[in-house]
Protein backbone atom coordinates (compact mmCIF):
# COMPACT_ATOMS: atom_id res chain seq x y z
CA UNK A 1 0.00 0.00 0.00
CA UNK A 2 1.58 3.67 -0.73
CA UNK A 3 2.54 5.99 1.89
CA UNK A 4 -0.42 8.62 0.82
CA UNK A 5 -3.26 5.95 1.16
CA UNK A 6 -1.97 4.62 4.25
CA UNK A 7 -1.93 8.26 5.62
CA UNK A 8 -5.80 8.93 3.91
CA UNK A 9 -6.82 5.57 5.58
CA UNK A 10 -5.48 6.58 9.20
CA UNK A 11 -7.33 9.90 9.28
CA UNK A 12 -10.71 7.92 8.54
CA UNK A 13 -12.02 10.02 6.00
CA UNK A 14 -15.40 8.48 6.11
CA UNK A 15 -15.56 10.07 9.47
CA UNK A 16 -14.63 13.15 7.80
CA UNK A 17 -18.24 14.81 7.70
CA UNK A 18 -18.77 14.45 11.32
CA UNK A 19 -15.67 15.93 12.41
CA UNK A 20 -16.75 19.33 10.23
CA UNK A 21 -19.54 19.54 11.90
CA UNK A 22 -18.30 19.44 15.17
CA UNK A 23 -15.97 21.89 14.11
CA UNK A 24 -18.56 23.96 12.51
CA UNK A 25 -20.88 23.98 15.95
CA UNK A 26 -19.03 26.27 17.42
CA UNK A 27 -19.08 29.19 15.21
CA UNK A 28 -22.77 29.52 15.31
CA UNK A 29 -24.18 32.05 12.71
CA UNK A 30 -20.71 33.15 11.91
CA UNK A 31 -19.51 32.99 8.52
CA UNK A 32 -16.17 33.04 8.36
CA UNK A 33 -15.67 30.35 5.36
CA UNK A 34 -13.72 33.65 3.46
CA UNK A 35 -11.16 33.47 6.08
CA UNK A 36 -8.43 31.38 5.34
CA UNK A 37 -7.64 30.79 9.28
CA UNK A 38 -11.12 29.15 9.17
CA UNK A 39 -9.78 26.84 6.25
CA UNK A 40 -7.04 26.10 7.77
CA UNK A 41 -8.49 24.95 11.24
CA UNK A 42 -11.39 22.71 9.20
CA UNK A 43 -8.12 20.87 7.07
CA UNK A 44 -6.38 20.80 10.11
CA UNK A 45 -9.06 18.95 11.97
CA UNK A 46 -9.96 16.53 9.33
CA UNK A 47 -6.25 15.53 8.61
CA UNK A 48 -3.42 16.12 10.63
CA UNK A 49 -5.54 15.80 13.96
CA UNK A 50 -7.58 12.75 12.29
CA UNK A 51 -3.82 11.21 11.86
CA UNK A 52 -3.06 11.65 15.21
CA UNK A 53 -6.64 10.53 17.20
CA UNK A 54 -7.43 7.49 14.70
CA UNK A 55 -2.87 6.44 14.48
CA UNK A 56 -3.10 6.20 18.06
CA UNK A 57 -5.82 3.57 17.50
CA UNK A 58 -4.04 1.91 14.65
CA UNK A 59 -0.96 1.26 16.68
CA UNK A 60 -2.46 0.29 19.83
CA UNK A 61 -4.69 -2.16 18.27
CA UNK A 62 -2.25 -3.60 15.51
CA UNK A 63 -2.34 -7.11 16.46
CA UNK A 64 -6.34 -7.18 17.04
CA UNK A 65 -6.89 -5.18 13.29
CA UNK A 66 -5.26 -8.24 10.95
CA UNK A 67 -7.87 -9.92 11.93
CA UNK A 68 -10.74 -7.55 11.59
CA UNK A 69 -12.31 -7.80 7.90
CA UNK A 70 -13.34 -4.00 7.86
CA UNK A 71 -9.86 -2.82 8.03
CA UNK A 72 -8.08 -1.19 5.27
CA UNK A 73 -11.03 1.02 4.21
CA UNK A 74 -11.37 4.85 4.17
CA UNK A 75 -14.12 4.22 7.07
CA UNK A 76 -12.59 2.14 9.47
CA UNK A 77 -8.62 2.33 8.78
CA UNK A 78 -6.06 1.26 7.77
CA UNK A 79 -4.48 -2.25 7.64
CA UNK A 80 -0.82 -0.84 7.86
CA UNK A 81 2.48 -3.00 8.17
CA UNK A 82 4.24 -2.98 10.87
CA UNK A 83 7.03 -0.88 9.40
CA UNK A 84 4.33 2.08 8.51
CA UNK A 85 2.65 2.08 12.00
CA UNK A 86 6.03 2.55 13.40
CA UNK A 87 6.47 5.64 11.20
CA UNK A 88 3.25 6.53 12.65
CA UNK A 89 4.82 7.45 15.29
CA UNK A 90 7.15 9.75 14.50
CA UNK A 91 4.78 11.41 12.66
CA UNK A 92 2.61 12.13 15.55
CA UNK A 93 4.83 14.71 16.68
CA UNK A 94 4.85 16.53 13.47
CA UNK A 95 1.13 16.57 12.86
CA UNK A 96 0.07 16.86 16.18
CA UNK A 97 2.47 19.15 18.22
CA UNK A 98 4.02 21.30 15.86
CA UNK A 99 0.59 22.66 14.55
CA UNK A 100 -0.55 23.06 18.29
CA UNK A 101 2.10 25.00 18.66
CA UNK A 102 1.84 27.19 16.12
CA UNK A 103 -1.85 28.05 16.66
CA UNK A 104 -0.90 28.87 20.31
CA UNK A 105 1.84 30.73 19.30
CA UNK A 106 -0.75 33.25 17.06
CA UNK A 107 -3.79 33.04 18.72
CA UNK A 108 -2.87 31.98 22.63
CA UNK A 109 -2.77 35.52 23.59
CA UNK A 110 -6.14 36.32 23.01
CA UNK A 111 -7.42 33.24 23.75
CA UNK A 112 -6.71 33.71 27.19
CA UNK A 113 -7.49 37.85 27.47
CA UNK A 114 -11.17 36.22 26.11
CA UNK A 115 -11.56 33.61 28.58
CA UNK A 116 -10.27 36.47 31.50
CA UNK A 117 -12.83 39.10 29.91
CA UNK A 118 -15.42 36.38 30.25
CA UNK A 119 -14.59 35.42 33.29
CA UNK A 120 -15.34 38.75 35.33
CA UNK A 121 -19.06 39.42 33.52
Amino acid sequence: MSTFRFLIQVSRPGLWSTTALFYLIPLGHWTAFRSPEFWAGLFYVLFPLGLVLYGVNDIADAEADRYNPRKGTFLFGSLGASDQLSALRWLHEISGRIPAHSIWDRYGGRLMEGSRSWRRS
